[in-house]
């Protein structure tokens, strides 16, 4: 687990760089709130110190008093506004307090899993502060971190390619059953085709043949019926005959 350093809660009288303030400083409302909101944090009432950071930012625009806010963030495990503050705040703290800045940076970014960011923040710290044991030992395992996470990324690049290379071989291979089986219904389609052509054919064949037998059967009863009336004449005729005198 990341060594959390304890983090720094800077009071408003101790910052030489704040304008004098007019009359009494302990009667500032600026001042006060921040230390309501130090008290809150020390208890480790997080949210109630936020509330406190918040009014007294309300009251005076210092860069401190950020600090201290991002702090309880990061303590209430609001990484994200927590590294928000930092970043909008690191060019206007005070020197002395820029390697506390970076190192309580390079732990939220370490919570956030994103180590490379982390691995930076901590080399900041460690640029103005070289002695820091825990940014040495957060920086050793932010690099431990994100080398292991370099890793796991590459295994699931090569697991990714492996299931893609495997996708588009069985998309290749349904492509290649369904060309396989469209070729195969067309040629059965033309099998069918030229069956039913044959068959029809067939019918066609057998109804001229039956359209010609019976146009003989016509032409050979007209021809027997005509037989018949001549012969039927022929018989009328030799009974009509007068018979012979004896």
């Amino acid at each position: 687990m990341v060594a959390m350093k304890r983090l720094l809660l800077f009071a408003l009288i101790s910052l030489l760089y704040l304008p004098v303030f007019g009359g009494n400083i302990l009667a500032d409302k600026g001042y006060k709130l921040n230390e309501k909101g130090n008290k809150e944090y020390l208890n480790k009432n997080y949210k109630s110190a936020v509330n406190n950071y918040i009014r007294a930012l309300s009251e005076r625009d210092d860069p401190v008093i950020k600090y201290n806010l991002a702090n309880s963030l990061y303590q209430m495990k609001n990484y994200d506004k927590a590294i928000d503050v930092y970043k909008k705040i690191e060019k206007e703290v005070p020197e002395s307090i820029k390697p506390d800045l970076y190192y309580n940076l390079g732990n939220a970014y370490f919570m956030k899993k994103q180590y490379d960011k982390a691995v930076k923040s901590y080399v900041n710290c460690l640029k103005m502060k070289p002695k820091d044991r825990y940014a040495k030992e957060n920086l050793e395992l932010a690099l431990k971190m994100l080398k292991q996470q370099k890793q796991k990324q590459n295994e699931n690049k090569k697991q990714n390619d492996k299931d893609k290379n495997k996708k588009d071989k069985q998309k290749q291979q349904k492509e290649k059953d369904n060309k396989k089986n469209k070729n195969q219904n067309k040629n059965q389609d033309k099998k069918k085709e030229k069956q039913q052509n044959k068959q029809q054919k067939k019918e066609e064949q057998k109804k001229k043949e039956l359209k010609k037998l019976l146009k003989t059967l016509a032409e050979q009863e007209k021809i027997d019926r005509k037989k018949n009336m001549k012969n039927k004449k022929k018989n009328q005729a030799i009974i009509d005959s007068p018979g012979k005198d004896w």
